[in-house]
């Protein structure tokens, strides 16, 4: 008797263990097939169709950039959005640019000033007007129009044509005349500033007047020979604005053709010339 109560005993155990287990094994298939608060994920919506650049308006181009509305495709135009001209401005801090600008606005008109009153000077005083003086009232007329050539277009930054591009000889007439202007006029004051040198230095050092006795054959050099390189640049229409500064020059790729190349051949061997007669004049 006590046998067979011991065999149901082991029965009743097994059973309870094998129940137990299904139990388990059925809670965690359910866990997993159900949609709970912990592993339901929503369903996302596909991404939609990408707004085309260029049909960006102006709230949609962010500071300092502005609307394409001219539909443009120049170095400062991206797609529907453009730097505002001048585009150089904005990396530096605000207002420091033209500060500056006004700075030197303002001592050109004070230099064009001096230079007009030297220039009614050697007109009015006596004997001004002939060798050995005439040489510094072409300089100093030659300065005058160059700081006149920098007011042909008006305004303290002349950079831009429109708040998108920049002022060239195609889009401004006015900035195709200045930079025609300031290419000639500041080779006539290096070439004047130089003859005066070399004048001193032949006289101080080698006491001689060549410069004198040809004067006539070096005006005609002075006031000729720039046009050399002026002409060029009116006809190919090459005036524009370089990029920084506040007046139409040449584009960047040209400013050592027509502009820093010729002058420096007029000013270096004159500066050589120059520190050879004060050497001489201290000894």
């Amino acid at each position: 008797m006590l046998r067979i109560s011991s065999r149901r005993l082991w029965a009743l155990l097994l059973l309870s263990v094998l129940f137990t287990t299904a139990t388990h094994v059925s809670a965690q298939s359910t866990d997993a097939s159900s949609p709970t608060s912990i592993n339901f994920i929503l369903p996302t919506p596909a991404p939609g169709t990408p707004q085309n650049p260029g049909n960006r308006t102006l709230s949609q181009c962010p500071g300092p950039l502005i609307a394409n509305t001219q539909n443009l495709d120049i170095s400062t135009c991206l797609g529907g959005c453009c730097i505002k001209c001048p585009a150089f401005e904005y990396f530096y801090e605000p207002n420091k640019i033209s500060t500056i600008l006004h700075a030197a606005y303002v001592t050109r008109q004070v230099s064009l000033g001096a230079a007009v009153f030297m220039v009614i000077s050697y007109l009015l005083l006596p004997g001004k007007r002939s060798q050995p003086h005439i040489s510094v009232l072409f300089l100093t007329v030659s300065l005058s129009l160059w700081f006149a050539a920098f007011d042909v277009m008006p305004g303290v930054n002349n950079a831009c044509a429109n708040e998108f591009e920049q002022s060239t000889g195609h889009n401004s007439k006015l900035c195709g005349i200045q930079g025609v202007l300031i290419i000639y006029f500041t080779q006539t004051c290096a070439l004047w500033c130089s003859l005066l040198i070399y004048k001193l230095h032949l006289l101080a050092v080698w006491r001689a007047d060549f410069i004198d006795r040809y004067y006539a054959w070096f005006t005609a050099f002075c006031w000729i020979f720039p046009l050399a390189f002026a002409i060029p640049v009116a006809v190919m229409n090459l005036a524009e604005y370089p990029g920084v500064g506040f007046s139409c020059l040449v584009s960047n790729e040209h400013l050592n053709t027509y502009l820093f190349y010729p002058t420096a051949v007029y000013i270096y061997p004159a500066i050589l010339a120059h520190l050879i007669t004060v050497a001489k004049m201290i000894h």
